[in-house]
């Protein structure tokens, strides 16, 4: 935002070229504002991505631990720092230590 009100400054000057100004000004903000949406749409993705990997870890818990906790370090490692590893670690840490049932 300060970079657009700097960017502004010399235009205030030069009255024919304050209306080049303001549409300068407007392009750089759209393009800004369309880069914040572009990454906001990335960070949704990557958490839709996140849960569908953890629902696919739940159901494979009972029919093949050792792949659901495979698929749980997947999550950890490809979403590090985030709510789907804290709970893809608590996870595994429960399965761990669950008995084997045959």
């Amino acid at each position: 935002m300060v970079v657009l009100v700097l960017l502004h400054i010399p235009f205030i000057f030069f009255d024919e070229l304050n209306f080049l100004s303001v549409i300068l000004v407007r392009i750089i903000a759209a393009s800004r504002a369309y880069q914040i949406i572009a990454a906001q749409d990335e960070i949704s993705q990557g958490k839709q991505d996140a849960g569908r990997l953890l629902d696919e870890a739940a159901k494979l818990e009972a029919s093949d631990r050792a792949q659901a906790i495979s698929t749980y370090e997947e999550v950890i490692q490809s979403y590090p720092d985030t709510r789907a590893s804290r709970e893809a670690k608590r996870a595994i840490e429960i399965l761990q230590r669950m008995p084997v049932v045959k």
